[in-house]
């Protein structure tokens, strides 16, 4: 789906060289021989791979990986806000500026965007990234977002599953009659998982022109963000 998003010879050849792991590591240069040791040079915990780069690298998680999950999240906001008319049909995902805690509400619809949530059965409260909720069909879904490793799309959606079940059972007892979803938004930082994302989102988005083309998007972003 990324390649017909129209990037340009030198960036689809960059993310292809990505996705083949052929970038100079510590860990491909151990592997040539030219180094000693493949330790990762911010974190020095694990081997240097570029899926340890792109997604595994602690120094990095409050950074780099959470300025690219905002912003490929922020897609699938936009695209919900304008079809609730929360947003002007001309706003672009890329120039808005959200501040934590950001509401948008009218007669029909509301988003939240991150908010905290301090829960009566743990001391350690949920951070939700994103609150929909659709008023006259009492429905609220609760997205996660994530950007995980190859191999790690299934246990991280388990994990956002899990660790946000008990705020939409708390949700459900403070609303009565609203039908409450976890959703989560789970992109492989090389690109991949979008079958499954595409099921978890159509929760959200009936139209299927528009699903595919805020995964596309969203797709591509992560891998630009890369």
């Amino acid at each position: 789906m990324w390649l017909s998003q129209k990037l340009n010879p030198g960036k689809t050849a960059a993310i292809t060289t990505m996705l083949e792991q052929m970038v100079e590591t510590r860990s491909w240069k151990e592997a040539r021989g030219l180094i000693d040791d493949g330790s990762c040079r911010l974190c020095t915990q694990h081997s240097e791979t570029v899926e340890h780069l792109v997604a595994g690298c602690t120094k990095l998680a409050n950074s780099e990986y959470l300025t690219r999950h905002n912003r490929a999240l922020m897609i699938l906001a936009v695209a919900w806000a304008k079809q609730q008319e929360l947003v002007g049909q001309e706003a672009i995902w890329y120039e808005q500026r959200w501040d934590r805690g950001t509401v948008l509400e009218n007669d029909k619809a509301k988003l939240v965007w991150y908010i905290k949530f301090h829960l009566r059965k743990t001391t350690t409260a949920r951070r939700p990234n994103l609150i929909l909720e659709l008023k006259a069909d009492k429905k609220v879904w609760i997205c996660v977002m994530a950007c995980s490793q190859q191999n790690n799309v299934g246990a991280k959606r388990t994990e956002k599953l899990t660790k946000y079940r008990q705020l939409a059972f708390e949700m459900r007892e403070r609303r009565p009659g609203y039908k409450i979803y976890v959703v989560p938004v789970v992109v492989r930082a090389l690109g991949g998982g979008i079958k499954a994302l595409k099921v978890d989102l159509k929760k959200i988005f009936e139209n299927n022109e528009l699903l595919d083309e805020v995964i596309a998007m969203m797709q591509k972003t992560v891998l630009m963000e890369r």
